[in-house]
């Protein structure tokens, strides 16, 4: 999946959602494993470009194709506009975003999470450390050469991201 943002395409596998093991309805203890087992299941959604991003908007839960309804921990459908920000160059420019997107006077440590890759860092906010239902975390990007990009509450393969400098670029 290739994504054009405004200096570069992000590019990756698809978007992935935390789901509950299947359980299996034969052995207590193998329900109890399954409940307890998370994995990454691809996300079924609908993307269409916008003038500042890519809107990308997950399908219904019933029409998701790799995990049953019943299997989601955290469900969230509103759209996520994915998108470069101006003026945020690094991670503290990004909190101070995020701070006054959602109104909150500060973030706890506990709350943040920076992890870098090779092709650059990630910053993840949980939204669990916060209060703030639904859980989960959002996220932003730092590519290595290209503009810091709020991706929300997606989540990607991160290790397997590769970003091209769109043409005409600066």
């Amino acid at each position: 999946m290739r994504i054009p943002l405004s200096d570069c395409d992000l590019i990756c596998s698809g978007f992935r959602l935390s789901v509950a093991g299947r359980p299996s309805l034969e052995v207590d203890g193998d329900l109890l494993w399954a409940i307890e087992r998370r994995s990454l299941q691809p996300l079924e959604v609908s993307i269409e470009e916008q003038a500042d991003g890519v809107l990308v908007t997950p399908l219904p839960v019933e029409r998701q194709g790799a995990f049953m309804p019943q299997q989601v921990v955290f469900w969230r459908n509103e759209p996520v506009l994915i998108r470069h920000l101006p003026g945020v160059d690094d991670i503290d420019g990004a909190l101070a975003w995020w701070l006054r997107q959602y109104g909150f006077a500060q973030i706890p440590a506990e709350a943040v999470e920076v992890v870098r890759h090779v092709w650059g860092s990630r910053l993840s906010l949980d939204r669990s450390r916060l209060r703030m239902t639904p859980g989960g975390a959002e996220h932003f990007l730092f590519p290595d050469g290209a503009a810091s990009i709020y991706l929300g509450y997606l989540t990607l393969d991160w290790d397997a991201l590769v970003f091209e400098a769109r043409a005409g670029a600066d």
